[in-house]
């Protein structure tokens, strides 16, 4: 029986291509709304950098003062100099996250049992869904002044005085460091183990025939098949390293004067200028700033990106 295939209609094709397009951008409508009215509008505010602004008042009624909170900026710059360190301080070292979850991924990718496996990664990837607030009171009963670390090592004499973590400058970053990896550090894993699932298995049985262990084949096949994940989130993070994501939340709650020169970050530095002390035009020029940084790192991780991958990420 011979089968004849009719030639498809002209513009059919192009018909079916642009309705399929229609609804994905469909599909996409309500991020694009949400980014107009979350992100682009609120830059308006802006210009209140160029105003006297008080509170309930309009524009039209408010004094046009230019530049001088721009001026304010620049005499502050040595205190705002100290802040942005701490930024890029904290947030290098929770760059250090994805490492820890790129090693803690391979374990459980290498545990024989399955039951075993998901009990695990359920265990660490619980604390991610944990207020900041409940996990700030978990961590002061446990390192506070009379919490129960410092009840322990009184009650075995093992320190004559009790430790005081929680307002200790010296132990600010490796503290905070150590609550983030304790958070968020499972929530990275299941990317991974998403990258690793994806990885042929051919490869697998390719390196074992060569002789290669268990060692061998986390060496030669799994990080390797996971670098290209890696690189995109790491790069991802770099441009909005001074945005802080759940940081802000926790410099909030962990926030106390012992540690403050150690643990302010410009997001903090603007919330107390804008909220707590009330200069909202001087924290709208701190957003500026920040905004203007931010864009130079991803510009920056743009260029990495291409160097690395061989395209750009925009």
């Amino acid at each position: 029986m011979e089968v004849t295939i009719e030639p498809a209609k002209p513009g059919t094709v192009k018909k079916k291509r642009g309705r399929r397009d229609y609804t994905l951008l469909l599909y996409a409508a309500p991020v694009l709304i949400y980014t107009i009215i979350f992100k682009f509008i609120p830059l308006v505010g802006w210009s209140l950098s160029f105003y006297e602004y008080k509170l309930g008042f309009k524009l039209s009624q408010l004094d046009f003062v230019g530049l001088k909170y721009f001026k304010y900026l620049v005499e502050d710059f040595p205190y705002i100099k100290s802040v942005l360190i701490n930024t890029l301080a904290m947030s290098g070292l929770m760059l250090l996250n994805a490492p820890i979850a790129i090693f803690l991924s391979i374990m459980l990718n290498e545990v024989r049992s399955r039951k075993a496996r998901n009990f695990v990664q359920t265990i660490i990837t619980l604390p991610h869904f944990v207020s900041m607030v409940i996990v700030y009171s978990l961590f002061y009963a446990m390192f506070s002044y009379g919490g129960a670390l410092n009840e322990i090592l009184t009650s075995w004499n093992l320190i004559q005085e009790p430790l005081n973590i929680l307002g200790n400058s010296a132990l600010a970053w490796p503290f905070q460091f150590f609550v983030s990896v304790w958070k968020e550090v499972g929530w990275g894993t299941i990317v991974y183990l998403a990258a690793i699932a994806g990885i042929d298995q051919e490869l697998y049985d390719a390196v074992e025939i060569d002789g290669c262990g268990r060692l061998g084949r986390i060496l030669h096949i799994t990080i390797p098949g996971i670098i290209p994940t890696f690189l995109v989130l790491l790069l991802l993070r770099l441009t909005s390293i001074l945005n802080n994501g759940g940081l802000w939340e926790q410099v909030f709650v962990f926030m106390n004067p012992l540690i403050q020169e150690k643990v302010e970050i410009l997001s903090y530095y603007t919330y107390r200028m804008g909220i707590v002390t009330g200069d909202y035009s001087y924290a709208t020029t701190m957003d500026m700033l920040n905004s203007l940084i931010s864009l130079m790192f991803l510009f920056g991780a743009n260029a990495l990106a291409k160097k690395l991958r061989g395209n750009s990420l925009i």
